[in-house]
């Protein structure tokens, strides 16, 4: 009974006094707002790394890498990688993490898969099953 009648004052306090109105209604749109911003952000999140997989779809390269980097400019891809043909590419961390100068690429277009070529062996970076973990 105690609870019941402390909720029906606390109720009625909000209801009636204007301050601790204001103060629930005030409360309550900063809620609604933590929660569109969320929604906002993991929708930018979902698009670019939608446009991520798109791009590297589209890309094919055979090369051998010449030099790898932390681009300090570019806060959204830091990594990129410079191919003996002088092109770059920017790259994510685990992808950069597994290469190593002097390793020759094989990237086919319309495959997620990078054949990275390193002495006398041969490692595969899926770059699809690497975007899927970071979600």
């Amino acid at each position: 009974m105690f609870g019941k009648e402390l909720n029906e004052r606390i109720a009625e306090k909000i209801l009636t006094d204007t301050r601790y109105f204001v103060i629930v209604v005030v409360i309550g749109a900063v809620m609604v707002g933590f929660v569109i911003q969320k929604c906002n952000r993991d929708s930018d999140y979902s698009r670019n790394m939608l446009l991520d997989l798109q791009k590297n779809l589209e890309y094919s390269k055979e090369g051998r890498i010449v030099e790898k980097r932390l681009d300090t400019e570019n806060r959204y891809m830091p990594y990129y990688i410079i191919f003996y043909d002088q092109e770059k590419l920017d790259i994510d961390s685990n992808f950069y993490e597994r290469i190593k100068e002097g390793d020759s690429i094989s990237k086919k277009r319309s495959s997620t898969l990078y054949y990275i070529y390193r002495n006398d062996s041969i490692l595969i970076y899926d770059y699809l099953q690497t975007s899927k973990n970071q979600l």
